[in-house]
């Protein structure tokens, strides 16, 4: 048996003018069969967008408006008969719910932070009304999972993170093209894509603008010298300013207590100058 979500709204709206599907359960049952249905759709707005309706549901509902269960039965079976309640629904699930009532439920909670919503009693495009609201998809045992599951909001948040994505590239990008502008002139085009394709291997842009000043420091204001630098670091698995530095002290240190002569000028991280022009 079906357990409703306790999502219920305190009013619900109720147009002046029925449609003649009320008209006809009035004619047929008089003011109660009107009275019935009304009653009917308190039930349902007060536990969500459907409320269950089984035998047992119907008496206790009978008792509680002064009827027999049996008239109760009866109203129920002419309204769902002329579309007030949708009768597949019904028959598959012992729900009553309609189209009308989800579409006045789901824009009554619009502005809630979430909304539960099993996917087995929708008629309408929920996307059409809770387009802030995290929607709680229920399982068959009516247990809330993939809480904050809605599909625009992942598409905003999606979107969101594709823009800091942006400025963070962009960022990079600026340092480095400040760093080239400052040691060797204006960056052209085919630079800035190999500067490029080394951030997106993961380079840190600290680490490029310093192969660029060290081009400048040796007196070889070229790229391909700093090309050559981020080549090295690359076969060596450094990938961020910090790793280059920590190298190079390293091999500094291993050098002194060896005895080896001093490098050259040119030597950086165990290129020598001469080796890449």
């Amino acid at each position: 048996m079906a357990r409703p979500l306790k999502d219920g709204v305190d009013y619900f709206p109720m147009d002046v003018h029925l449609d003649t599907k009320f008209d006809l359960i009035e004619a047929e049952f008089g003011l109660t069969g009107f009275a019935v249905v009304v009653k009917l759709y308190q039930e349902v707005y007060g536990q969500g967008y459907y409320c269950e309706w089984t035998s047992e549901v119907a008496l206790l509902f009978g008792r509680k408006a002064g009827l027999g269960g049996n008239v109760v039965s009866e109203i129920v079976a002419a309204a769902l008969r002329r579309g007030i309640f949708d009768r597949t629904l019904y028959e598959k699930h012992r729900i009553l719910t309609s189209a009308g009532i989800q579409r006045r439920y789901f824009e009554a909670v619009s502005r809630r932070r979430y909304v539960n919503v099993d996917r087995r009693y929708l008629l309408v495009d929920i996307g059409q009304y809770l387009k802030d609201a995290a929607i709680r998809w229920v399982s068959a045992d009516m247990n809330p999972v993939n809480a904050d599951n809605n599909p625009q909001r992942k598409q905003k948040e999606r979107k969101e993170e594709k823009r800091k994505e942006d400025d963070a590239r962009a960022q990079a990008m600026k340092r480095i093209a400040d760093a080239y502008e400052a040691s060797i002139g204006l960056m052209p085009r085919h630079v800035a894509d190999q500067a490029g394709a080394s951030l997106a291997k993961g380079v840190d842009p600290e680490l490029i603008a310093k192969a660029i000043g060290l081009a400048a420091e040796n007196n070889v204001r070229k790229w391909s010298y700093a090309a050559a630098i981020l080549r090295d670091c690359e076969r060596r698995g450094i990938r961020t300013l910090r790793e280059f530095e920590t190298e190079r002290t390293e091999r500094g240190k291993r050098i002194d207590e060896s005895g080896a002569a001093a490098h050259s000028a040119g030597d950086f991280g165990g290129l020598s100058l001469g080796e890449h022009l």
